[in-house]
């Protein structure tokens, strides 16, 4: 019995150059293997069997053909991919946000978890040439978008000071030393210039200073309370103008001393 073959407009890759090209011509199943032999040999190579046997196309050769023709680019209508097989197509359906597979993505992760458990990262202790990202280096474009992973723009008073006095310790920078009168003290009071919520990523501590601490004993005009005793506004009065911290430093230290002494 002579067979025609009906074929989609949308297949892809290499049966779509042929299987559209019988359609076109309208040539039947007896006459493929003479003028298609690369799809015979596509058959015979994933199935391991003959697609002619005396002189006669097999059934098998047919039901392949209408299975590359039926299944062969199956869209998801949800987002779209295109797949293979009918069963990519179901296992890629089964993570969207539908209401009949939430039960199995739950159960699903659960069980993915209890399987991981206690097992290390692929990568873990492989170091040098064992791993993947050895003698590549982040641009400086992409260093700009990835940014410090642990800075924060609205971060608490004592997590900047915290930071500040781990990159930018005392004793490099002052020498512990108070930065106003140069009173000796292991244990300095970080303070700002301006109660400013804006931070200085290029130069951090350029917004603050070491001073004498604000609860040493018997001792109640340190620098630190003198300068804490004036509001922003006359803050801002006295720093009007100063770009550099060192011209900031200057100011601040000729007021202070002046009321110390």
């Amino acid at each position: 019995m002579i067979r025609k073959i009906l074929i989609k407009s949308n297949i892809n890759l290499f049966i779509e150059n042929h299987l559209l090209e019988l359609f076109k011509m309208k040539i039947l199943i007896t006459e493929v293997p003479e003028k298609h032999p690369k799809l015979v040999l596509m058959f015979e190579r994933t199935t391991g069997k003959h697609a002619v046997y005396h002189n006669k196309i097999t059934k098998q050769f047919i039901h392949w053909l209408r299975h590359e023709i039926k299944y062969k680019n199956l869209i998801c209508n949800i987002c779209g991919k295109k797949f293979d097989s009918k069963k990519g197509l179901i296992s890629h359906r089964r993570w969207h946000d539908l209401p009949e597979y939430k039960e199995y993505q739950e159960n699903y992760k659960k069980k993915m978890i209890d399987v991981n458990k206690g097992e290390n990262h692929w990568n873990y202790g492989k170091r040098g040439e064992g791993t993947p990202m050895y003698g590549k280096h982040h641009t400086d474009e992409a260093k700009k978008k990835i940014g410090n992973g642990t800075f924060k723009e609205n971060a608490s008073i004592d997590s900047k000071h915290e930071w500040i006095r781990k990159y930018f310790p005392q004793k490099e920078i002052c020498d512990d030393k108070c930065e106003i009168c140069g009173e000796f003290n292991s244990n300095l009071d970080l303070a700002r210039f301006l109660h400013i919520d804006v931070r200085n990523i290029e130069n951090p501590m350029i917004d603050y200073l070491y001073l004498c601490p604000r609860k040493a004993k018997n001792s109640k005009n340190t620098c630190h309370r003198i300068y804490d005793k004036l509001s922003d506004e006359q803050k801002k009065e006295l720093l009007a103008g100063a770009i550099t911290r060192e011209e900031k430093l200057k100011r601040v230290r000729e007021f202070v001393l002046k009321i110390k002494n």
